[in-house]
């Protein structure tokens, strides 16, 4: 099972006492096909400014500085550009565990 955090202020979870192990960040739609911009821009490998980014085991980011780099970058394309190729919407980042009942 999969626990995404997100910084936004709905839906909310308290009180969780679940074992979850961080497996890591993704930036993605935060509906409909929650679409992932880690994976169409960078794990699959189809946009050549974004190769040089490290992905971990699990297809994420490790580390949330990488992951605002990442986001840096893309958004600097999307306005400079006018970029067609990049997906544009409502994305947000995801902080993700696996939860071990």
């Amino acid at each position: 099972m999969l626990l995404c955090e997100t910084d936004r202020l709905k839906p909310r979870l308290t009180n969780i006492n679940w074992k979850t192990k961080f497996i890591g960040y993704d930036y993605a739609y935060l509906g409909g096909s929650y679409y992932s911009a880690v994976y169409n821009d960078i794990y699959s490998k189809r946009i050549q400014q974004f190769l040089y980014f490290k992905l971990n085991c699990n297809g994420l980011f490790e580390h949330i500085e990488n992951l605002n780099e990442f986001i840096r970058l893309r958004e600097d394309m999307i306005s400079q550009d006018n970029n067609m190729i990049l997906e544009q919407g409502d994305f947000t980042i995801y902080k993700l565990y696996e939860i071990n009942l």
